[in-house]
């Protein structure tokens, strides 16, 4: 395949992902092969044109990179899988990421909240209501069903495990 196929080939793509929010499928090693693919066979009245078309190459390369990361982060958010194949860089930045927000979530292994302070009804940035709690009050961690309410209760310190 020659630079200007490989161009259309990866404008396309740009244009595919971009219609869709899914992340659609590319091999494994596609940042690998379209990055270290330059033209090497080269003239010298075809230079700057080669050296243009290894630009764009690079720029259309760049921004699928841009819009699938942001994809991956919302895969994330959501808690959804990766579709198969992708390339292994980008399972790799999901894998970390994954591995980041497992760790830093709270493990509740106890049963119950001590509430801190008075507290009114408030949103999560997940969308739920909790509250309003009294200053003192207790509240069983099975009674609240949605683990990112116990997670705001504790991170900014409304309550605390005991």
């Amino acid at each position: 395949m020659n630079r200007k196929e490989k161009l259309e080939e990866l404008f396309n793509k740009l244009a595919e992902e971009k219609k869709t929010r899914e992340l659609l499928p590319l091999p494994n090693n596609f940042y690998e092969n379209n990055l270290n693919n330059k033209a090497t066979d080269q003239t010298t009245t075809e230079d700057s044109n080669e050296e243009n078309l290894n630009k764009n190459i690079e720029k259309l390369i760049n921004n699928i990179k841009k819009l699938r990361t942001q994809k991956i982060l919302l895969y994330l958010a959501y808690d959804r899988r990766m579709p198969s194949p992708i390339p292994k860089e980008e399972e790799n930045l999901y894998m970390y990421i994954k591995d980041i927000l497992n760790s830093s979530s709270i493990n509740i292994k106890n049963n119950k909240i001590r509430i801190n302070n008075n507290t009114p009804e408030l949103i999560t940035p997940e969308g739920s209501k909790i509250g309003p709690f009294r200053k003192g009050q207790y509240i069983d961690v099975q009674e609240i069903d949605n683990k990112y309410e116990i997670d705001f209760i504790l991170k900014n310190k409304i309550g605390e495990l005991i």
